[in-house]
Order: C-alpha cells, then sequence, then structure tokens
C-alpha cells in the first residue's frame, strides 16, 4: 500500500495548499438561500435579501398611543436600540438643503397651475397652531415645512410620527412600529425572548409586542438548529462509538476512524475551495455524508485485518459512489457541483486513508462470532415473505407523493412570529408583498427611475437632484404669480437669492436619512422598494419581483435539475455494474431501484413532500446502499454481514437523527435517509430476490459434504 500512502501525502498537501491560498485572501463561505440557484432574477433577488437580512420590525399594539410611546421607550432602553428618530436633529440638517424640497402633493398642485391654492395653503399654515420648522426668510411659503410634515405619510401611507415612532390607528387599537436595523442573532433571539415575557405578563388589552422581519427568523431557526444538532451530534457520536465497540469489543478502532473522517473533510475542503473562491453552506451539511461512507470503509478494512484483504469490493464500492456523484459536476446549478466536488474528493480521500493505515491484524477475531449450522439447501421463506410484504406496502404509498415548491415546504415559522407577520402584512399599505428592484448605473440615476415609474419610495423622502431642480423652477413661477399678493397678506418678503442647496442622496450625513437610505438600497446603486401588486413597468430597468414566486421557480429548477442528474447517476450505475458484475448486475441494481421506491412510498405515507432536498438525498442512498450489496455479496460471510449490518447501523445513527430536528429541511434529510439506507440494507440480502443455499462457515460446509457422501454410500 506504499502507493495509496504517497498518493494520499499528495492529496493532503495539494489540499493544505489550496486553503492556506484561500485563507491569504480571505475565506468566504454563502450562507443565503437565494444564492443556491441562479434565475433570471437572482441577482435583485440577492439584493432585496441583503438589503431586509439585518432588518427587523417591533409592532406593538395596544388601545392608547401614548402607552404605547411609553413601552417603546423601555424596550430602547432595555435593549440598547436606538428606534426613534431625533427628528429635530434631522430637521436641522436638513435645513440649509431644503431649497427643491417639496412634498408631492404641493409638486403636482404647481405642475397643474394651481398656483394660488398652494398660496392660501401655505398662509394656512402659516398662521395655523404647528410653527414653521424651517426659517420663514429662505421659505415664505413654507413648502419645506409641508415637505417635513408629508415625510413619513409619503413614505407609508396611513401612518404618522409620535415622538419619533410610526403609528397608526386601526379601529379601537393603535398599533406603533419600532424600526430595529442591523441586529445581530444574537440581539434578536434576545428581543424575542424578551417579547414572548413581556406577552406572557402584560393584562389583555394592555400591549402586546410583535416581531417581524427576516433576521428575527434567521435567530430562531439558527438558534433551535444549533441546539438540535449539538445534542444529536453528541447523541450520534455516542452511538456510533457504541455500535463500533459492539463490533470490535475493543476501543483500538477509534484513532483510525477518527483520522479517516478527518482526512477526508481535509481533503474536501481543500478541493471545494480550491475551485470555487466562495462555496455555499449547504455544501458542508450535504458533506456530512462522508461520515457513514468513512464508516464504512474503516469497519471493512479493520475486520478483514487490513484494506488489502478487501481491496476488490472497496474499490468497487469507491467506484460506484464516485459514478453516483459525479453527474453533478456537470449540474448548470453551482450548489451542485460544490456538493459532488466535496464529496468526491473526500471519498477518495477516505478510501486512500484506508488503504495507507497499516495493518494490525484487524479485529476479525472479534467480529466473527460461531454461527448455528443449517443443513445444505435450507431456505429463509419467513425472512422473504415479510420483507417481500414490507416494500409491497412502502411501494403503495407512492401514489400518495407530492411535489413541493412552496418556501413553506423549506420553513415554518413558530406561531409567535406567524402572527407578527400577520398583523404586520395586514397594515401594509401596499397590500401585497411584491417589489420592484431598479437597476441605474448610479443611485441618483435609480431615483430618478423610480421618481419616472411613480414609484413611492426612496423618493418620497429623498427626491432626486433632477426634481430638485424642476421643483425650483415651480417654486420660482409660485413666486411669479403669487409673489407679491403672498406678501401683502403675511407681510413675508419673497428671497431675492436663495442660498439654500440640494439634498443630495448619495452623501447624506444624518443618521436618520442615512438608515433611510440603506433600507431601499444596501449596496449603493440599485433601489428595491415594495409596489401595488397591479403595478408593471415597461421599462427593463425596472424588475418587479414576487419573492415567494421567485423562491418557488429556484426550487423548482433545483429539483428538476437534480432528478435529470440522479436518472444519468441511474444509468452510469447501470454500466459500471455490468463492468463488475457481467449478468449479475440486475441483482445490484434492482436493489438500488427499489430501495428509491419504497423511500418514494414511505414518504407518501408521512405525508413529507419531495423537495429538491430530499431528493438530492437519493444520491447519498445510492452510494451507500450499493456498498451493503457489493460487500454483503462479495462474501457471504457471517462476519461480513455482521460488519455491514454494523455499518449500516453507524449511519442510520447519523443520519437518521436528523428527523428529530425542528427544521423543515433537515428533517425531510433525515426521514428520507433512514428510510433510504433501511430498504437499501434490506435489498443487499441474497434471500430477498432468490434461493440461496446457507454455509455457516468452511468447517459446517466441509461436516455437510462428508455426511451426505457418507449417506450416499449407505453407511
Amino acid at each position: 500500500m506504499k502507493t495509496a500512502r504517497i498518493v494520499l501525502v499528495v492529496l493532503i498537501a495539494l489540499a493544505g495548499a489550496a486553503l492556506a491560498w484561500r485563507v491569504c485572501e480571505g475565506l468566504h463561505v454563502e450562507t443565503d438561500v437565494l444564492a443556491l440557484v441562479e434565475t433570471e432574477h437572482s441577482g435583485s433577488l440577492m439584493e432585496l435579501a441583503a438589503g431586509r437580512a439585518r432588518q427587523g420590525q417591533l409592532l406593538l399594539e395596544g388601545g392608547d398611543e401614548e402607552q404605547l410611546v411609553k413601552v417603546a421607550n423601555v424596550l430602547s432602553e432595555q435593549f440598547k436600540l436606538n428606534t426613534a428618530v431625533d427628528f429635530q436633529k434631522t430637521l436641522r440638517y436638513l435645513a440649509p438643503r431644503t431649497r427643491g424640497l417639496v412634498s408631492a402633493e404641493t409638486r403636482e398642485l404647481l405642475r397643474a397651475g394651481k398656483f394660488k391654492d398652494v398660496a392660501n395653503a401655505s398662509a394656512a399654515r402659516l398662521f395655523g397652531p404647528v410653527p414653521p420648522l424651517f426659517s420663514v426668510k429662505d421659505d415664505p411659503f413654507l413648502l419645506a415645512t409641508d415637505y417635513a410634515m408629508s415625510m413619513q405619510s409619503n413614505l407609508a401611507p396611513g401612518w404618522s410620527l409620535k415622538d419619533g415612532y410610526p403609528v397608526c390607528e386601526r379601529g379601537d387599537r393603535h398599533f406603533l412600529l419600532m424600526q430595529c436595523g442591523d441586529l445581530s442573532l444574537e440581539k434578536a433571539e434576545e428581543i424575542m425572548q424578551g417579547a414572548e415575557r413581556i406577552n406572557g405578563s402584560f393584562a389583555a388589552g394592555f400591549a402586546k409586542i410583535w416581531c417581524c422581519g427576516p433576521v428575527f427568523h434567521t435567530a430562531r431557526s439558527t438558534s433551535s438548529a444549533k441546539r438540535e444538532i449539538n445534542l444529536l451530534s453528541v447523541i450520534s457520536v455516542v452511538l456510533v462509538a457504541l455500535l463500533g465497540w459492539m463490533l470490535f469489543s475493543s476501543w483500538r478502532f477509534v484513532p483510525q476512524l477518527l483520522v479517516t473522517v478527518g482526512v477526508a473533510f481535509f481533503v474536501a475542503i481543500g478541493a471545494l475551495f480550491a475551485f470555487f473562491p466562495c462555496p455555499h453552506v449547504i455544501t458542508f451539511v450535504f458533506g456530512v455524508t462522508l461520515i457513514g461512507l468513512a464508516v464504512d470503509y474503516v469497519y471493512h478494512s479493520r475486520s478483514a485485518g487490513g484494506a488489502g484483504k478487501v481491496l476488490k469490493p472497496l474499490t468497487q464500492s469507491l467506484a460506484t459512489s464516485l459514478a453516483c456523484f459525479a453527474p453533478l459536476l456537470f449540474a448548470d446549478i453551482s450548489a451542485m457541483r460544490q456538493m459532488a466536488l466535496f464529496t468526491m474528493a473526500g471519498l477518495a480521500g477516505a478510501y486512500l486513508c484506508a488503504l495507507a493505515w497499516r495493518p494490525n491484524g484487524g479485529d476479525v477475531g472479534r467480529v466473527s462470532r460461531p454461527a448455528r449450522p443449517r443443513a445444505r439447501g435450507t431456505r429463509a421463506p419467513t425472512f422473504a415473505i415479510g420483507a417481500g410484504l414490507l416494500v409491497i406496502a412502502a411501494m403503495c404509498g407512492i401514489c400518495r407523493v407530492k411535489v413541493s415548491f412552496e418556501p413553506s415546504a423549506f420553513y415554518s415559522p413558530g406561531k409567535f412570529l406567524a402572527e407578527g407577520e400577520k398583523r404586520l402584512f395586514e397594515l401594509n399599505p401596499m397590500g401585497g408583498g411584491k417589489f420592484a428592484c431598479i437597476k441605474g448605473k448610479t443611485l441618483q440615476e435609480s431615483l430618478e427611475i423610480e421618481e419616472a415609474a411613480g414609484l413611492r419610495g426612496l423618493s418620497a423622502v429623498i427626491p432626486s437632484l433632477r426634481r430638485q431642480s424642476e421643483n425650483v423652477a415651480l417654486v420660482e413661477k409660485l413666486k411669479e404669480r403669487e409673489g407679491n399678493a403672498y406678501t401683502e397678506l403675511t407681510g413675508l418678503k419673497m428671497p431675492q437669492e436663495d442660498t439654500r442647496g440640494f439634498l443630495d442622496v448619495a452623501n447624506v450625513e444624518d443618521e436618520s436619512l442615512k438608515k433611510v437610505v440603506r433600507s431601499f438600497s444596501p449596496r449603493g446603486k440599485e433601489i428595491v422598494v415594495p409596489c401595488p401588486d397591479e403595478f408593471q413597468s415597461a421599462d427593463p430597468r425596472v424588475v418587479v419581483l414576487d419573492p415567494r414566486q421567485a423562491a418557488k421557480k429556484m426550487f423548482a429548477r433545483l429539483f428538476i435539475s437534480a432528478g435529470k442528474l440522479f436518472y444519468i447517476s441511474l444509468a452510469a450505475l447501470a454500466v459500471l455494474l455490468i463492468v463488475f458484475f457481467r449478468k449479475k448486475f440486475l441483482d445490484y441494481m434492482s436493489g438500488v431501484g427499489g430501495a428509491v421506491l419504497c423511500t418514494m412510498g414511505m414518504l407518501g405515507w408521512l405525508g413529507i413532500p419531495l423537495t429538491c432536498f430530499t431528493l438530492l438525498c437519493f444520491f447519498v442512498m445510492a452510494g451507500l446502499g450499493l456498498d451493503y450489496v457489493i460487500f454483503h455479496r462479495s462474501k457471504p460471510a457471517p462476519e461480513t454481514r455482521r460488519t455491514v449490518l454494523y455499518s449500516f447501523l453507524s449511519s442510520l445513527a447519523g443520519f437518521g437523527m436528523l428527523a428529530f430536528t425542528e427544521f423543515p429541511v433537515t428533517r425531510g434529510m433525515g426521514v428520507t435517509l433512514a428510510f433510504g439506507l433501511f430498504f437499501a440494507y434490506l435489498y443487499s440480502f441474497d434471500e430477498f430476490f432468490r434461493r440461496r443455499r446457507v454455509t455457516s462457515s468452511p468447517e459446517a460446509g466441509k461436516q455437510g459434504r462428508t455426511k451426505n457422501s457418507n449417506a450416499s454410500r449407505g453407511e
């Protein structure tokens, strides 16, 4: 096995070099689910996701606005949230930059030539109870004051500001919205726990707090996943260790298993980063399958007394597994190519490590157990009948299988978060959940496109420089038409020269306005704004997005691609099995096909939809399932069957635990792998397909032949 050691060292060195290269540039891992599939609007979806990833809102519900403001102030202090708008500070920042700021309603009146109406409204405001917000020397018509007062209602119709917080009223209930931007996952989880405690302690009708926004969903999912995975990982490791001890009656297999798994993952990660500078995190989740395959290699090589004694089935196992995953390398989806490369490189590392490990006599003596001698020609009718009935019952569930591309099949929020999102959706003035992604070369150009499309997003707060220039021209006409009469009525003189500047969206320094800009344009050029369901645009630079429908298309494309590649994998496996086993290939191939059909049937009985992620599990099932068949039939001895059994149980302990997670994706994958591995193991027995003569051991076979010979001579 000297050659295997040399190749293994070279692989480890190359993997280390690749990782060192990427570390120098900075290791990056993609975590956004929208990056899995590149669709026609994937860039826009990523823009939308980037803008909302750390955004969250606290929706306070109660019967009195004053009480809601007090609760909001307490929450801001308790959780160190800067959610209230410092309106006075913003006004001071705007004061020298209000030259072209005109509210949308006033602008429409000026464009319609209703200058008298604007002048009368300005005079009424001047003598009204609310004092002007800006100097009347520069702004005698109070147009900037009108703009500032209508800023919030322009951004969210039906909402107004109350002590710096957006508030609205629906019937006898009042609502207050706290915008929480750039929250960490830890802070979001802390806020959710506090809100749930407050909801449980407050009396009915006093106040309730609802958490909304992607950051809270991510925080809750991450917290739950960490808790579950940590617990289940410990349980899985303990079970695998106990199964290994039961197989070998010794702990000496542990170092070899740890080294093999470690080498497999190191080589896999090195190969992945060598070809993909920013791999997706789902690749590493899918790559956990290496543990099951590495366990197979270690168990069989150790129980045989060295990999050299099972070199042929070990090599056949590697070849069939590589053939199973190889078609994924040609997928048009980057994530699938990453999964294939990661798994195949790790398999090669685990295989070479098993060959390179110096045998120490193995644990074959511990694996072997005295077998009960059975007469030649004995059948196993009970096993065949029971297994056949189980398979038939499982396959009957195929008619109940449903394919789902709905986002709800991949994530379902808890009751608390679902209720908060429902209430905020009902208060949304835009109605539906569509967005428009505006793609300009600069932020100013995007702002101009938004204004031309008639959308009320960022431009409702900060108009473009072009629109501000147009507003100046309209104001000059207002002064020309109504200036003298307005001066006589109010005593305010028209300024000879307007020294105020323009408000440039690209150079905003006020913190409150910066938050507004970042919420609409997180990357500095494109703008993402909510839009009505009926909105349409002929401008190719304005892309209308329905995140739910886009996600469905993404998952559908991933499913279709995985399905096509799985057919190719089965074809590649069939060719390879013909090369290895000639006419017997049907016995091997039927096991894989039967396991797939039975697993799909069980998913149908359990009501678990077939998704792109559960479909990817069939690649793993085919790879591990063929291992059971190859080793079972390469050497049909009791020690081999015992090793295959414990290898199957170890994989089941690792993958099956995912079935107990709360996250729908991992739960579905766990159930699929658990049933897939079970049926693959079941189909690996010769008794399942045909009559088979059982020979317990060479000694038993020899005794049987002696008895038959004596009987034929009449002795």
